[in-house]
């Protein structure tokens, strides 16, 4: 009968401590994944910087399109995203306003150089494809610097780390006054 009953208390003191270390297996992993859960609200846009397994980025580049470690061209748009808190950060930016009256000049901080003797950047025919950074940066062949497209009074969801975008007075000028 004694030995019975150490052998219940050994075994049931194993498993208690199994038990036990499950439960904080599980626990650890519910708080890894929930930490890691990114909210984007319907006005805001997701910049995603890659810390980790990702690589250099190409010389003289400021934004990634291929993965790379740094600042990623797409962003997230609202919703539920995960995105590991060890290989990503996040920043939330308000989307870029263009109030009635106003423009937006745009100037772009990567891209290819503009050809010797240019100042500004050609203007795009759709504005949507130069709004989209993956798209800009690789198949569009974007230029750095200040383009000629401004954008209209709107809201827009564009990645600021790659876009800088300066509101100014939209002013009517007469014809035959200049």
């Amino acid at each position: 009968m004694e030995a019975n009953a150490n052998w219940e208390q050994i075994t049931g003191g194993k498993l208690k401590a199994t038990g036990l270390f499950i439960l904080m297996l599980v626990v650890g992993l519910a708080i890894l994944i929930f930490s890691s859960v990114v909210k984007i609200d319907g006005d805001e846009v997701g910049i995603v910087e890659k810390k980790l397994f990702g690589g250099d980025l190409p010389q003289g580049s400021i934004i990634a399109t291929d993965g790379e470690n740094g600042v990623q061209a797409q962003v997230l748009a609202p919703g539920w995203h995960v995105k590991w808190k060890w290989q990503y950060n996040v920043l939330k930016q308000k989307m870029i306003e263009i109030e009635q009256g106003y423009v937006g000049l745009v100037q772009a901080l990567d891209g290819r150089s503009l050809p010797e003797g240019v100042i500004y950047a050609p203007e795009w025919d759709d504005k949507d494809k130069m709004k989209n950074a993956e798209y800009f940066l690789t198949e569009g062949k974007g230029y750095k610097g200040p383009k000629l497209t401004v954008l209209d009074p709107g809201k827009y969801r564009i990645n600021t780390e790659l876009f800088k975008i300066t509101k100014t007075p939209l002013i009517n000028v007469k014809i035959g006054t200049v």
